[in-house]
């Protein structure tokens, strides 16, 4: 076919005068790369191929140094066009397999970068990325970052450990009963809404309202003082038999309850001045201004003895030595005597001319039996029998003058027919015989 005049098989005529061809065992230089005649194969490893080219990354064989072999230049199969097996890194997508692949620009720590496993960023991988409030890589919604990324807040329907008792979310109400309140605390005593365990709830911590802060009604024993209805509550300690105490109808103790308290002599519940205990709860007694039935007669409370009640709280009569004014002339008590002279009276008149008894300055005093008619009588201004006195007593033929000048009007000291008469007892003569008694 050809005849070159030199053995030489390298070039393109072989040395027996046949063209130069893939295929003939001849490397024929700067045309063919190799050439191991029935050798050459697109199959085996490392071959010169059927083309006379040698064995190379893209021929489809995985040969020495490959670690695979498509044959193609796609870097986005899992065979890389270097012979290098696709993987997350390798800077190329491989499709289906991987959603981005940054290569050394991988990151898990960069927001909106690719992460190292060929992810996309996203919520949850832990790197707060553009539109992500917070990212703790998990997908607890009951720590402070939400699953959605959101950072955890009352009312995001759920409840935050060691932060909050409950979140219901929209049904957050501070005003149903037994519901989340909207600060995500639990419905509880003294949120202001009585809830299905409570009898009352006014929202605050006063125990001195109409509603305790354990819910309850306020009561009188509850131990707590209801303002403007009670005056006192000692709880369990109110009683009604002890000193001082409060009472079981939380009032203080006070005059008037049974109880003798600080302060009190006595006390016999009751209004009543006329027993031994006064309605002020003190002990009764003598001139206290009030009659102590069965005990005394009469108490007007002061220490007058010339009143209607004496100091001793009996009642005065005549008799008992004190002259009861406007009542009593005088009163010698013991002293006072119907028979001796110038005495005060049994019945507390001061000696008078006609009591009987003969006081000074009487000449005779028959007290009834004085008279101004019958003979020898003691007359009834207390002076004797006398001639001039109008009657003819013993010893007289007659008394005529004498009736003529008892015609007229007779007055106490004033000589009849020349006789000077005693005088009548006088107001002066009636305080000289009291001062001799020791009254007025």
């Amino acid at each position: 076919s050809c005849d070159d005049g030199n053995a030489d098989n390298g070039d393109a005529c072989l040395a027996n005068c046949e063209a130069a061809s893939c295929g003939d065992g001849f490397v024929q230089a700067e045309v063919e790369a190799c050439d191991g005649g029935v050798l050459n194969s697109d199959r085996q490893v490392d071959a010169c191929r059927n083309n006379c080219t040698l064995a190379s990354c893209g021929d489809g064989v995985v040969d020495a140094g490959e670690s695979c072999d498509d044959g193609n230049a796609d870097n986005s199969d899992a065979c890389l066009a270097t012979c290098e097996t696709a993987g997350c890194g390798d800077g190329f997508v491989q499709l289906d397999v991987e959603a981005c692949d940054a290569g050394v620009d991988n990151s898990d720590e960069n927001a909106d970068s690719c992460r190292t496993d060929c992810s996309l960023s996203s919520c949850g991988d832990g790197v707060v990325d553009a539109g992500e409030s917070c990212d703790d890589g998990n997908v607890d919604n009951s720590d402070a970052c939400l699953s959605s990324c959101e950072a955890a807040a009352c009312g995001d329907g759920f409840v935050q450990i060691n932060v909050e008792a409950c979140d219901a979310g929209v049904d957050n109400s501070d005003e149903r009963i037994d519901s989340c309140r909207t600060d995500c605390s639990s419905f509880s005593c003294g949120d202001g809404v009585v809830d299905s365990n409570e009898v009352c709830d006014d929202g605050n911590a006063d125990n001195s309202d109409a509603c305790l802060v354990t819910c309850e009604v306020a009561f009188c024993g509850d131990g707590f003082v209801q303002a403007d209805v009670e005056a006192c509550d000692a709880g369990a300690d109110n009683n009604n038999d002890i000193a001082d105490a409060c009472r079981t109808n939380c009032t203080t103790a006070i005059c008037g309850d049974s109880v003798v308290d600080t302060g009190e002599a006595c006390d016999d519940g009751n209004a009543d001045n006329s027993d031994a205990c006064l309605g002020s709860c003190e002990a009764a007694s003598c001139g206290d201004g009030f009659a102590w039935v069965d005990f005394e007669q009469c108490d007007d409370g002061n220490i007058d003895e010339s009143d209607a009640c004496l100091s001793d709280c009996s009642s005065a009569n005549c008799g008992d030595g004190h002259v009861w004014l406007g009542v009593e002339e005088c009163d010698a008590g013991d002293a006072s005597s119907d028979v001796r002279p110038d005495t005060c009276r049994g019945d507390c008149r001061l000696a008078w001319c006609g009591d009987g008894v003969m006081d000074a300055g009487e000449q005779c005093d028959d007290g009834s039996m004085n008279s101004s008619t019958r003979p020898n009588f003691c007359r009834p201004n207390c002076v004797l029998p006398h001639c001039g006195d109008g009657v003819s007593d013993e010893g007289e033929n007659c008394d005529r003058d004498a009736q003529e000048a008892m015609s007229e009007k007779v007055l106490p000291g004033k000589p009849v027919s020349g006789l000077s008469l005693p005088a009548q007892p006088t107001p002066a003569k009636a305080e000289a015989s009291a001062d001799a008694n020791g009254e007025l």
